[in-house]
């Protein structure tokens, strides 16, 4: 049986998210302030370690950073916007 679940994430350029294994990301979007990612999960699947890159607007990433783009937020009522990019789950 699946389910959909939220991870929470502090703002940073790279950081990783224990997930279980396969999780399919769902959207990204700020709940309360706080930036979150849904994704639809076998919760009886093994946890993994999922790697994400977050870029401002006009920040340069390199092309292989940015194959997965999961969603866009805005924060600070809209004047910081940041992208962010699936980089698939640690070996």
């Amino acid at each position: 049986m699946y389910q959909v679940r939220k991870f929470t994430f502090d703002i940073a350029d790279h950081f990783s998210i224990a997930m279980p294994q396969r999780a399919r990301l769902l959207a990204v979007a700020l709940q309360n302030g706080q930036p979150c990612i849904w994704a639809l999960v076998n919760p009886e699947s093994p946890q993994r370690m999922r790697q994400f890159r977050l870029v401002g607007s006009g920040i340069p990433i390199p092309y292989e950073e940015c194959e997965r783009h999961v969603g866009t937020i805005q924060t600070t009522g809209g004047a910081l916007v940041f992208h962010l990019f699936d980089l698939g789950e640690e070996p």
